[in-house]
């Protein structure tokens, strides 16, 4: 491609505006043939920066899109300038979620963006029709993210990642498109230097504070953003003025989701949408990663499992005393150890099941938010590891109480095995119950312990 040289112009840096409409020169496109080798058709769209028409490759017979720039681009000697060389940059793209940029030329002092036609529909438009179930939205995003991480190892930041910029074919494969407001690791763009660029939806923080200090992980914010709209539905900040919505974007939390998501792919969502670019991602490859980590199973949480574990383990541990002592005791007293175990067994169990979901409780509460799972495993091994100690403990005393109760005549059995099994049930409670306070300080509202026997 020849590009052609730049004229000279004594003019100072400008933006499109409500006056420089391209309309004007755009509405007599459709027909003409652009280049010598575009034939355009249809309007496909139109933002701030110009109108994107249908076209055909005359001599390939090849589908495409042309961009036409507002014509302050074309004007402007410093934009100018810039957009043959960010379209050059562009041209070297070649990635499956990335648009790619075909031919660029200048015609009738505007300029032209030739790029791929990429068939299907924005998201914006697939969401009009409300949330997305969690796989597809996963798999949306994991597109869009890898796009992203595309374009930033090439030095380029997107800077307005949205659902009208993100094309879903019928596959879900998915496009980025419109790269037009996109900025090099040098800080070289189309627009003015300082200038504030974006879409006020999906800006990230320092884009509304600090738009000098932008760099990619501006791109996992809004994709941050993209990820909570496909889940609720509507994106987490919205208000009646820019001013507002930009005020949420810096100081406000994003709300909490009404729609029930699986707990990794929500910490993704709220690390992306950290307000200091640091607490982020490093990158959308990280993010990427963190999106793909497999969801519990559905109905299967990870407490229950636990749960069952304890209950398998209590058993284990109570029968295991039993058996230890067998074959140096009565049958008797085997017998009443063996009932006791059953009973001490169903006691702590029915604890043990209540501890294992408080202590979820408690750790959704201080701990979900801000540690990896590694972190979470530990912790949480830490109160499978007193709970097992207090287990083996439980069960040696139930072994006592029923080499005790072998001892009593007969007569009187009955009555010692009530008292046993009353007995049973108290002790069992104690063993944990500073373990209960301090998991009942973060908000238990489930019945006491005393209504849970049977």
């Amino acid at each position: 491609m020849n590009q052609p040289r730049v004229q000279p112009r004594r003019r100072t840096a400008v933006l499109p505006d409500e006056q420089d409409d391209p309309m004007d020169a755009a509405a007599a496109l459709p027909g003409r043939t652009l280049h010598g080798t575009y034939r355009v058709g249809a309007e496909l769209g139109r933002g701030a920066m110009g109108v994107v028409f249908e076209a055909r490759h005359q001599s390939l017979g090849k589908r495409v899109a042309i961009k036409m720039l507002a014509p302050a681009y074309a004007r402007d000697r410093g934009l100018r300038k810039r957009f043959f060389e960010e379209a050059e940059t562009l041209a070297r793209f070649d990635h499956p979620n990335v648009i790619q940029v075909l031919d660029y030329f200048e015609e009738d002092e505007h300029l032209f963006l030739v790029m791929s036609y990429c068939p299907g529909q924005p998201l914006a438009r697939l969401l009009e029709q409300g949330p997305l179930p969690e796989a597809r939205a996963r798999t949306i995003l994991s597109g869009v993210l890898q796009g992203l991480d595309y374009v930033h190892r090439q030095s380029v930041f997107h800077r307005d990642v949205k659902p009208s910029n993100i094309i879903v074919g019928d596959d879900d494969r998915v496009t980025l498109i419109d790269f037009g407001i996109a900025v090099r690791a040098d800080g070289t763009r189309m627009t003015r230097h300082g200038a504030r660029v974006g879409t006020t939806l999906y800006m990230s923080p320092e884009q509304i504070t600090r738009p000098d200090r932008v760099d990619h992980r501006t791109d996992v914010y809004s994709a941050g953003v993209v990820l909570y709209e496909m889940l609720a539905g509507r994106p987490p900040f919205d208000a009646e003025s820019d001013f507002d919505i930009e005020r949420m974007h810096v100081l406000s939390p994003p709300p909490r989701l009404r729609t029930k998501v699986s707990e990794p792919l929500r910490r993704a969502m709220l690390r992306a949408l950290a307000k200091e670019p640091d607490d982020r991602f490093g990158g959308c490859a990280e993010f990427l990663e963190a999106l793909q980590r497999p969801a519990p199973r559905s109905g299967l949480p990870w407490k229950r499992m636990a749960g069952a574990g304890l209950l398998a383990a209590a058993g284990w541990l109570a029968w295991e005393q039993v058996q230890d002592r067998s074959a140096r005791q009565g049958p008797d007293a085997t017998q009443a150890a063996y009932q006791l175990t059953l009973v001490g067994t169903r006691t702590l169990g029915i604890y043990c099941d209540r501890l294992v979901r408080l202590t979820g409780k408690q750790m959704n509460h201080e701990l979900a938010q801000r540690v990896h799972d590694r972190e979470m495993e530990l912790a949480y091994a830490i109160q499978i590891e007193g709970l097992t100690r207090d287990l083996r403990r439980s069960s040696e005393d139930f072994v006592a109480l029923g080499k005790e109760l072998a001892t009593y005549p007969a007569s009187t059995r009955s009555a010692a095995w009530s008292r046993a099994q009353a007995q049973a049930d108290a002790d069992s409670a104690p063993r944990m119950r500073h373990a209960r306070a301090r998991l009942e300080a973060a908000g238990d509202t489930t019945p006491r312990y005393a209504d849970c026997g049977s």
